[in-house]
């Protein structure tokens, strides 16, 4: 009797357990797929900043109607706020003077801790979403109609926000009385918070909306080689090398350790300043 069995042995191959049609995955390819990172969320703060970044997307371009103008417009609106913030910035660290002396008041110091770190508080979505405005630019220059204005709007955002936070700590250190502290915080609150007025008088626009979250999976390293990086941002040597200064700056000291300014900087005249200049 011979074998009914006379069927060949099914060889392995690189396509077995996959669907019918489809080919197996190179090594390349799952290298990458293993390397390849789960998306980062990444939230904006709403304030006229975001509200221009985010008109500066093609997808809101197309999905809010925007025409080439009506970026433009939005874009102005968001340098006359900055513009705004930086005039009261300037006035007062330009014409006025500062006395960092420590005071020997329990309640003046006590104001002046609190108020410092809460508009501290206040003051951190906003500086989170600048550099987060950087680096989304720098990871997706290609999803942007102007990538190098939205990199800047991170970058004008980050700065106001020090800036005022810093005037804040420098007028609240000069007053004698804790109501003087109070008022001072009030008013720096206020500067704060003038790139959010603009955004109720948007009736016209509806690309407010859009502000939210920032879905992230590129690497910033890896895409300032690639060569499209280059073509759609020039200089994105220095843009990298800003972006990766502030974050030190935002990480390293600021988020942790600024509003303890208040208590080493009247101890740092005291000592150190006052060595150097006898």
């Amino acid at each position: 009797m011979t074998d009914e069995r006379n069927e060949d042995p099914k060889s392995t191959s690189l396509n077995d357990g996959k669907p019918e049609g489809e080919s197996a995955d190179t090594p390349g390819q799952e290298a990458s797929q293993q390397n390849q990172k789960p998306p980062k969320e990444l939230k904006l703060a709403a304030n006229m900043y975001t509200v221009a970044y985010c008109a500066f997307m093609k997808k809101n371009k197309e999905k809010f109607r925007l025409k080439a103008n009506d970026q433009i417009d939005i874009y102005y609106r968001a340098l006359f706020m900055f513009m705004i913030q930086m005039t009261f910035i300037f006035t007062i660290l330009f014409f006025e003077k500062f006395d960092i002396t420590y005071k020997n008041s329990t309640p003046i110091n006590l104001c002046l801790f609190f108020t410092v770190l809460i508009l501290h508080w206040q003051c951190l979505p906003e500086a989170r979403s600048g550099i987060y405005m950087m680096k989304y630019a720098l990871c997706y220059p290609d999803e942007f109609t102007h990538p190098v204005t939205v990199f800047f709007l991170g970058l004008v955002q980050m700065s106001a926000v020090w800036l005022c936070e810093v005037c804040n700590l420098l007028k609240s250190m000069d007053q004698k009385k804790p109501e003087n502290v109070i008022v001072r915080f009030v008013g720096f609150g206020l500067i704060l918070s003038v790139p959010k007025l603009l955004i109720g008088s948007m009736e016209n626009f509806e690309i407010q909306k859009s502000v939210g979250k920032l879905s992230l999976q590129r690497s910033r390293k890896q895409m300032a080689q690639e060569a499209t990086t280059k073509a759609l941002l020039p200089f994105s040597w220095l843009l990298n090398l800003i972006y990766c200064i502030y974050k030190w700056f935002f990480i390293s000291l600021y988020y942790y350790f600024f509003p303890f300014v208040v208590i080493f900087a009247p101890i740092l005249k005291l000592t150190y300043f006052a060595r150097l200049i006898n």
